[in-house]
């Protein structure tokens, strides 16, 4: 059951594919970048990685004025691949975006939490954890209990692995 789910949900990402070739240069895909976002984001979930970051690669130019979340993908790709570097450079470039023609800061603080996360892979358990507690400052400051959870969990998390056990038991309490 759960194969024919996949499969299923396979073939309407195949039918997307047709469908968003048909219409690359209507107007919606009036710049040819925004075509091939669309079509790297359908590659990604087909678990077509090496054809997705070719797309993402060939988008990020200077000419494409490009925003945050097209970073922020290949940066994630990145992570899913494990290229810890790349996606460390993708995602501090996202951050940077994403506070330009920004209502608010949550998607900054939303990447300086996967940030944060790479700094713990890479064993740099003091950036990891600075990075961190501004995005902690920055939920509880905004009333935002359920981001601040989630940032106290990965928190704790890098906590344990850096072999802190009494500060990550006080955030598993927070």
């Amino acid at each position: 059951n759960l194969a024919m789910l996949y499969n299923n949900r396979l073939l309407m990402h195949q039918s997307a594919l047709k469908l968003l070739n048909e219409h690359r240069f209507s107007e919606t895909y009036r710049e040819p970048w925004r075509w091939d976002y669309a079509m790297a984001q359908t590659q990604i979930y087909m678990h077509e990685q090496g054809k997705a970051m070719t797309l993402l690669d060939s988008i990020i130019r200077p000419e494409n004025n490009i925003s945050y979340d097209i970073y922020a993908t290949r940066g994630y790709l990145h992570l899913s691949m494990q290229q810890l570097q790349p996606a460390l450079r993708d995602l501090t470039q996202a951050k940077q975006l994403s506070l330009k023609n920004a209502t608010d800061s949550t998607d900054y603080y939303r990447m300086a939490g996967n940030i944060a996360f790479i700094y713990a892979q890479t064993d740099d358990c003091a950036n990891a954890v600075n990075t961190l507690n501004a995005c902690i400052r920055f939920a509880e400051t905004n009333n935002n209990d359920i981001d601040a959870a989630i940032y106290h969990r990965k928190r704790a998390k890098i906590y344990l692995a850096c072999g802190n056990t009494a500060a990550a038991t006080a955030d598993y309490k927070t």
